[in-house]
């Protein structure tokens, strides 16, 4: 079984693989949502389109799950929505 440290790692890494919007993604993701969600919910990775956001807790996941349309719409608006498809939230 693989570390948080080392999947986190190969997730991180995956990310800065992506095709430029990855690397837009992390200072957009504070200025898409606000300081406050980014500091409960950090992308992880984008792979084929999909966006998998880490939330602190429950009660954040929930609260994101219904604002996902409008969040998604945001990302696409700046990255073109062929980056990015879908989103999917995680909680602990």
């Amino acid at each position: 079984m693989k570390s948080i440290k080392e999947t986190l790692g190969e997730v991180l890494g995956r990310l800065a693989q992506d095709t430029g919007a990855a690397r837009l993604l992390v200072p957009l993701w504070a200025q898409v949502v606000g300081t406050t969600v980014a500091k409960h919910a950090q992308p992880l990775g984008l792979l084929d389109g999909v966006l998998t956001v880490r939330c602190d807790s429950v009660a954040w996941r929930d609260a994101l799950l219904g604002e996902r349309e409008a969040i998604l719409q945001r990302l696409q608006d700046t990255l073109g929505p062929a980056k990015l498809q879908s989103i999917v939230f995680e909680g602990p």
